[in-house]
């Protein structure tokens, strides 16, 4: 069985004045809408984040209250059966009129550095 190291997700605002109101996350396998691989927040975090299970357990993270952060970290595990390219999708609020859906990185691979 493969293990993966967890990765590092940063969400951020582009204008320092801005703050994020609130945040929902998903890594999915390219080509599909379906969420993979759990994310883990820290002790600290469980006040402004929680984890959510929509196909697999803790594959969804979302705000919790309305924060007033310019930058988001969070941790990110594969399952340790991934092959094939994930994208993280991300839903980024400013309040209730601003915002933004559908958000991507480019595509990862896995294993790691392979092209899928």
């Amino acid at each position: 069985m493969k293990s993966f190291s967890p990765i590092s997700v940063v969400i951020q605002t582009t204008d320092p004045t801005r703050t994020i109101g609130g945040i929902l996350v998903q890594a999915r396998r390219v080509g599909t809408n379906i969420p993979v691989g759990s994310w883990v927040i820290s002790t600290d975090q469980t006040a402004d984040y929680q984890l959510r299970s929509c196909s697999n357990t803790d594959d969804t993270v979302t705000h919790q209250r309305v924060n007033s952060d310019t930058r988001v970290f969070l941790l990110w595990r594969a399952p340790s059966d991934l092959t094939g390219g994930v994208q993280f999708f991300a839903t980024v609020a400013i309040n209730f009129s601003t915002y933004w859906v559908m958000l991507t990185n480019d595509q990862i691979s896995y294993p790691v550095g392979q092209v899928p």
